[in-house]
Order: C-alpha cells, then structure tokens, then sequence
C-alpha cells in the first residue's frame, strides 16, 4: 500500500513536468519563425551597412583562369610541351559569377577534335580557376 501511495504523486509529478513542457507544434513553428523573421532583418541591417560603406562599383572581382593543353600519349615530349604552353589570364567577371566559382574548378574541358580527325592526336583544352581575388578601385 505504501508503494503506491508513494508511485502514484511520483507519476503526477513526472506526467505534470513532461506534460508541461512539452509544447504544442504550432508553438514551436511560431517560435522559429519568429526568430527566421528576426535574422532576416538583421541580414538587410547589416547588408544596408555594408553597401554604404562600400559601393559595388569601386570592387572589381577577378578570376586567374589557367588554361592548358594535355594529350593521351606515352611521348616525354609532348607531355613537356604541354606544361610548357600553360598560360594564365586574370578575367574581370561578375560578382554573382566570382562567388559561383571556387579555386580549382573545371570551367572547360573539351576534347580537341579537329587534331583528332586531322592529325590522329588525341588531347584536350582544359580551363580551370587558378586563383580569385577583389580589387579595390580608387
């Protein structure tokens, strides 16, 4: 008899505890839109800020494109060759293009056809992002 006595304000004490905090979904849903609302508009505060310290047109963002050529063949030379023509070219692109693009991508890799049908030589362009940087102009 003493133990349930003892179990039965034990299980109203633990029903009242898990059923007290346990919230509703749409309280839940509430809360989190609530707090998305408020990190959207401190994102706008702080992007309004930024945009008056620094005009988008006094940024220029720059890719080091890489471009170099590779063949399918056992021959040092070409292999050496091929090293050797490498050339990189800084390009001014857009912003929403310098942020698509990491360091190290693939922009191009097309297999050269015209050498293949003409000269029986199989190889390819490949064009790849060497570097990124901004500009600040004056």
């Amino acid at each position: 008899m003493k133990r349930k006595q003892f179990l039965l304000p034990c299980l109203l004490i633990v029903t009242t505890i898990i059923l007290t905090g346990c919230g509703s979904d749409e309280e839940y849903k509430q809360e989190l839109q609530t707090e998305i609302q408020e990190l959207e508009n401190e994102i706008e505060e702080l992007e309004a800020i930024r945009d008056g310290l620094i005009s988008k047109d006094d940024i220029s963002y720059i890719i080091e494109i890489e471009i170099s050529q590779s063949h399918f063949t056992l021959d040092i030379d070409e292999h050496l060759k091929d090293s050797l023509n490498t050339i990189t070219i800084p390009v001014e692109v857009s912003q929403e293009y310098y942020y698509s693009v990491e360091i190290g991508d693939t922009l191009n890799s097309d297999l050269r056809i015209g050498s293949a049908v003409f000269k029986g030589s199989f190889g390819s362009w490949d064009i790849t992002v060497k570097d990124k940087e901004t500009v600040e102009n004056h």
